[in-house]
């Protein structure tokens, strides 16, 4: 009987170290998205490969901050390959009303234009000549870890940013991501859900860490590395004001327009 308990308890504590039973497995990844969503503010490392309009394949990496208040999303990162300018440092900032792109005065000054941040609106973003990316902000993944996850696996423990952290495969339920869609965008976001995705839960502080996923968008495959950090202790994110602003229209012709 005593050998019998000990084997049950066993059993019992390897279970919780992989993250609850197997059948708590799901409800353990979405509390811990729950809990990393709800932080106003959190700071992440970002890597995108992905194909520009042109067909070229890059990879993008960037850091940033995210403020759910108010909802903004800030990044900075090295954009290569520019028709002679090569690799520049490019600041980018994503709101409600549209995305804020500030380049090297060197480049502005090439185009004819002062120090000045470019805007763009959300539809604009990822067509115009300058050939700046549409970056989503990756945390929105917190939503559907939450909300649809249909299955979770236990992978085994990672590092991530110095963090003991438990490594899961999740599945998304497709059906009810698409129910989420707003009406008559189905079509096209069946195209740009997330198959599956590795997340990463911090050990002691049950938060995401890491999360790694790739979608598909007019027949090319975009694939994420996002780890996120420091919750709760992000920067304020300032949009530049009116007078720091040029529409990029004017600027860099958009062929489409």
């Amino acid at each position: 009987m005593r050998r019998l308990m000990a084997v049950s308890l066993l059993v019992a504590l390897a279970a919780t170290a992989c993250g609850k039973g197997a059948g708590n497995q799901v409800s353990f990844v979405s509390d811990a998205a729950a809990r990393s969503e709800a932080a106003t503010t959190v700071r992440l490392s970002l890597t995108v490969t992905g194909t520009l309009p042109n067909g070229t394949i890059r990879t993008f990496h960037g850091d940033g901050e995210l403020d759910r208040v108010h909802k903004l999303f800030e990044i900075h990162f090295a954009l290569p390959g520019l028709p002679e300018v090569g690799t520049v440092n490019v600041d980018m900032i994503a709101s409600p009303s549209g995305v804020y792109v500030h380049l090297p005065a060197a480049v502005m000054s090439r185009l004819g234009q002062p120090d000045k941040w470019l805007f763009m609106t959300n539809s604009e973003l990822g067509k115009n000549r300058v050939g700046i990316p549409k970056v989503d902000d990756p945390t929105k993944a917190f939503d559907a870890i939450k909300s649809v996850a249909s299955s979770v696996s236990f992978l085994g423990k990672a590092k991530v940013r110095g963090f003991a952290t438990r490594e899961y495969a999740v599945k998304l339920d497709q059906a009810k991501l698409l129910a989420r869609a707003p009406a008559g965008t189905q079509g096209s976001a069946a195209a740009s859900i997330p198959q599956d995705m590795r997340v990463y839960v911090g050990t002691d502080d049950g938060l995401i860490h890491r999360m790694d996923f790739h979608v598909s968008r007019d027949g090319h495959i975009m694939k994420y590395s996002a780890e996120t950090y420091d919750y709760g202790n992000g920067p304020a994110i300032k949009l530049p004001s009116s007078g720091q602003v040029i529409d990029a229209n004017k600027v860099i012709p958009n062929p489409s327009v």
